[in-house]
């Protein structure tokens, strides 16, 4: 009789600790990998909502990131999406408005809610991508 109660609680016990496991999204984005994957984006290409430049910009350094909304799971052609809505400030590196030229030596202010979409790659890594592009 003890060793059912005990199977029973330990099972129990069993239970509720990997309950939140099974209701955490199921591969969805943490706000480390949301961040991480942002952040290495802008590195690469900053959009022009952000940059205030026709051409955009890149290598934004990002001073502050809040995640306001992250969307449910989608599936687009055999991806599976999530849109994020973040709020981000920095800067940018940005070069002239209508040649795209990029300039090193300009920096510009960026801030705003932006729209990315976050999914993994071949490598089962993080990757976002601004709605826009």
């Amino acid at each position: 009789m003890r060793v059912t109660k005990y199977l029973i609680m330990t099972l129990i016990i069993f239970v509720i600790t990997q309950m939140p496991l099974a209701c955490s999204g199921l591969g969805s984005p943490d706000s480390t990998n949301i961040e991480t994957a942002i952040k290495n984006a802008l590195k690469e290409k900053v959009p022009v909502q952000l940059s205030g430049y026709m051409g955009g910009g890149r290598d934004a350094t990002i001073k502050e990131i809040k995640i306001i909304e992250v969307g449910e799971k989608k599936i687009v052609r055999d991806k599976e999406l999530w849109a994020v809505k973040v709020y981000l400030e920095g800067d940018c590196e940005v070069g002239s408005k209508w040649s795209g030229n990029i300039d090193p030596l300009r920096r510009k202010a960026l801030k705003g809610e932006v729209i990315f979409y976050l999914y993994k790659d071949e490598f089962d890594k993080w990757k976002a991508k601004h709605k826009g592009f």
